[in-house]
């Protein structure tokens, strides 16, 4: 789950107030956090939760910001089936003083709406292989950052993550490529770009129990495909039947 426009901006606010905490107890950057925000202009929506950028309004108990605007936004969703994952989300914000909507849109506008990147933070994922490369580009890449109906969905663009692409593309050998996608994993880690939904460690699959399978299995999970008939198991499920 991400925010194109605010969400990110909040998230990366909560990163720089643990960063500053950490700070009294280690010798002092050459550049604060918030200079190199100010240098860079990485913040864009204004909301940085310690005062005075941001205050609690006494008679709404919402966030608001030193021009009294407050911390609103919409996730957009293409499937209800999401609702039962964001909408205790909402509700965790709400906590926080931050007010969240949600809306569930039709295939045509969702598809409208994601190529214009016109929204503030959706569910999204970005499907990898065991052996990352080009696709990264289309991923984080700076130059698709702002092509209409890219894979770019968090419209990022950094140099730095581009040199690391490039790392990627052209690794030598199966051990650059690893420590360079770690790398790689690390920056965009660092970036507090998503919030994540769910994970499960295991695949629901429901079958017959008359296949054989490997006694190895592969990294990717469950593989149909590598599953056999078993004539034992076939005769003694006949048998049940």
């Amino acid at each position: 789950m991400l925010g194109r426009k605010v969400f990110t901006s909040f998230v990366l606010a909560l990163a720089w107030m643990a960063t500053a905490a950490l700070a009294q107890q280690a010798p002092a950057p050459q550049e604060s956090i918030l200079q190199k925000v100010q240098r860079t202009k990485v913040i864009k929506a204004g909301y940085i939760p310690y005062p005075p950028f941001v205050l609690v309004d006494p008679n709404t108990k919402k966030l608001v910001n030193a021009q009294g605007q407050p911390f609103e936004f919409e996730i957009l969703l293409l499937d209800p089936v999401y609702e039962r994952v964001t909408l205790p989300f909402v509700k965790n914000l709400q906590r926080l003083g931050v007010t969240a909507k949600v809306r569930t849109v039709d295939t045509s506008q969702f598809k409208k709406r994601m190529d214009d990147y016109d929204f503030d933070m959706v569910i999204d994922r970005w499907l990898q292989s065991l052996s990352p490369g080009n696709e990264q580009r289309t991923y984080w890449g700076s130059a698709t950052a702002d092509q209409p109906g890219s894979r770019n969905s968090l419209g990022l663009k950094d140099p730095v993550v581009d040199a690391l692409i490039g790392e990627i593309v052209a690794a030598p050998d199966r051990a650059s490529l690893v420590a360079r996608v770690h790398a790689l994993d690390r920056v965009l880690q660092w970036g507090y770009y998503v919030v994540p939904n769910w994970y499960i460690a295991y695949d629901r699959v429901a079958y017959w129990d008359k296949f054989g399978q490997p006694t190895i299995v592969p990294t990717q999970g469950v593989q149909i495909d590598t599953w056999w008939v078993d004539p034992a198991k076939e005769a003694a499920l006949a048998a049940k039947r």
